[in-house]
């Protein structure tokens, strides 16, 4: 079958770089950046990059430095992390939202995808990314949480716009709506004394007293009466609510923010019509930008009577093109449980009916192995509800698919290739553990605790296993333990404890080796030890019975070859002098030719044992020689 022609345009087209670049740069990115592994100081930014932050490329220096100037510390102290995991794996994924400050001052929150470029021996030894701005759907993710958490401490519904201004650094955020009051776009360089500018002298003296008696006392609520002077627009009488209330937004610990809700007090039937047609330009925009982030949505009513369904969902379900891609998906999509196959959007009411959700809330339902048609591709999608009303003051609910496939199956082998460790361990009775030197603590398998014969309930300090010892060892192992932690090496030894469950003496042999990394469930490098432990108890008794047998042999090998002889020797001297006391005596002549044979055959016998016993002792310098 011939290429299909536009595919041979295609390739063409890409053998140009330059074309290429510019493509990318202008029209699939907001910048393009190229980092050097083997110098981390090395890094290019396209010139798009820098003026999607409003700056003019040529004031700004190819250095990591510039970028990280201009994000949030925070995201900059994640990222250097993530990076730095990632120059150790030629299949490492870097994928992050970072919180950039335009030129302007507002915030700009760019999503940042890059994967590693490999030389010919498969080392990674570049980095490639490219920026996409995905500030509109971060604002509309904030502003649904803001909302929820307005509703959970005592606020009504916000209509006019809501705010939250954050204690610890003073930053600002403010729902699309208080943009439209306020006359301003999504540009505008947000901050206390931005929003203090839109008010009288008199009104910002009431409201910054205000705003510090709320952060002085944390729950309460303040109201006031202000006058709001939009841009380009009459003044605007308004109803200002706010409180101090604790936050904990998704990935973040719990801070003071003041929380509170806009409501204009002018011609509200004119300033909600703007309010619902900017409204509807933002969700626009948001679901042009999930095309970038493998996410569709699905709006519905709880009958299913009416169903819509926006973003990346026909691609990402393969649904052929032209087709209604709500009606397919509420008829073909599938979610498979226990082996079991039924229809999603069914089941999604089912965890409706359960939940009760009540309107403004937000529901992470959980992750799903989701599958269109019956021989359609299975995906793994991340899914959250959200219960909205529509004009007639019906319920409506937003279900956002989240595409997370690689991410769940990446997942899935890493358990599977841990059960598969765990059960060789169990198998092999080999148990491991993890000593935590700073802390003094250790965590151990399930192996490992049956071998000490101990149970969760157990301390789990290295203390308290050093008491499990018996004297014989409880003054050297864990000396020699102090040492190899500080030389900071290995550590290799056996040694008998008394078991707790059944006050068994038990072999144990340790092998351990010394780490110090960030490992990947703690935030700060720790050292450690970390190892493996076995009962050799069994081993160690055959090898006594070994050494017993093998002393036991010494001891017949030498009687035989030195004890044995002398008897000999005057046994054959007895028979010699028989014979000389009376030759011609026949009797004594059968005797004597009976007896001397077989008494030299076993001097031979003798002699050959000992020149074995000679050849072993010079071979191995030990003597078999026993002093009983």
């Amino acid at each position: 079958m011939q290429p299909h022609y536009l595919l041979n345009e295609l390739k063409s087209l890409f053998k140009d770089t330059d074309t290429l670049l510019n493509m990318l740069d202008s029209g699939l990115a907001d910048g393009i950046w190229f980092l050097d592994l083997e110098n981390p100081d090395h890094q290019w930014f396209s010139d798009r990059f820098w003026e999607a932050l409003g700056y003019d490329s040529a004031e700004m220096h190819q250095h990591p430095s510039a970028w990280m100037a201009l994000a949030d510390p925070e995201d900059t102290n994640r990222i250097s992390r993530s990076l730095d995991e990632g120059k150790v794996a030629k299949d490492y994924r870097f994928d992050e939202v970072i919180r950039f400050t335009h030129k302007s001052g507002r915030y700009v929150w760019m999503r940042c995808v890059a994967r590693p470029v490999c030389d010919k021996h498969d080392k990674p030894v570049r980095l490639l990314g490219f920026h996409h701005d995905v500030s509109s759907e971060i604002m509309l993710q904030k502003s649904k949480e803001l909302e929820s958490e307005l509703i959970r401490h005592g606020f009504k519904s916000p209509e006019d716009g809501y705010w939250e201004l954050r204690v610890h650094d003073g930053s600002v955020f403010w729902s699309s709506q208080m943009y439209h009051i306020h006359g301003v776009d999504y540009d505008f360089p947000l901050s206390l004394d931005t929003g203090l500018n839109f008010y009288s002298e008199d009104d910002q003296q009431k409201l910054g007293a205000a705003i510090q008696n709320g952060i002085n006392n944390p729950g309460l609520t303040n109201t006031l009466e202000l006058t709001l002077h939009p841009r380009l627009r009459d003044p605007i009488p308004a109803l200002i609510s706010f409180k101090c209330v604790e936050v904990a937004h998704p990935g973040e610990t719990a801070e003071l923010y003041l929380i509170g809700t806009f409501e204009a007090l002018g011609d509200e039937q004119q300033t909600n019509i703007q309010l619902k047609k900017r409204l509807s330009e933002m969700e626009k925009q948001v679901f042009i930008s999930s095309q970038t982030m493998n996410m569709g949505l699905l709006q519905f009513s709880k009958d299913l009577s009416r169903i819509r369904s926006c973003g990346y969902l026909p691609v990402l379900f393969d649904i052929p093109e032209g087709q209604n891609t709500a009606v397919h998906l509420k008829r073909k999509l599938k979610i498979i449980q226990d082996g079991r196959q039924n229809l999603f959007l069914p089941a999604v009411v089912n965890m409706i009916d359960m939940l009760e959700p009540a309107v403004g809330e937000q529901h992470w339902l959980g992750d799903f192995l989701l599958q269109y048609a019956n021989k359609g591709k299975r995906n793994w999608f991340k899914t959250y509800l959200r219960v909205g009303q529509n004009d007639d003051g019906e319920l409506v609910y937003k279900l956002v698919l989240h595409n997370i496939d690689d991410e769940k199956r990446r997942e899935l082998a890493n358990l599977e290739q841990q059960y598969f460790l765990e059960r060789s361990q169990t198998v092999s009775g080999v148990g491991h553990f993890v000593i935590y030197l700073e802390q003094g603590t250790w965590e151990g398998s399930p192996v490992m605790l049956d071998i000490l014969g101990v149970d969760d309930s157990f301390e789990k300090s290295v203390h308290n296993w050093i008491t499990l010892l018996t004297p014989e060892f409880s003054e050297s192992v864990p000396k020699a333990f102090y040492e190899a932690v500080q030389a900071q090496t290995s550590f290799y030894t056996t040694y008998q404890i008394v078991r707790p469950r059944d006050g068994a003496l038990r072999w144990v042999k340790i092998s351990a080796d010394f780490v110090n990394r960030e490992n990947f469930y703690r935030t700060s490098s720790e050292p450690t030890f970390v190892g493996t432990i076995q009962d050799v108890t069994d081993q160690m008794e055959y090898t006594r019975k070994i050494e017993e047998q093998n002393a036991f042999l010494r001891k017949l090998a030498w009687s035989q070859s030195h004890e044995v002889r002398a008897p000999l020797a005057r046994l054959m001297g007895v028979a010699e002098a028989l014979q000389d006391m009376n030759p011609s005596d026949p009797d004594t002549q059968m005797f004597y030719e009976s007896i001397l044979p077989t008494a030299k055959e076993l001097d031979e016998v003798i002699t050959k044992l000992n020149n074995r016993i000679n050849t072993f002792e010079k071979a191995f310098g030990k003597s078999l020689r026993t002093d009983d």
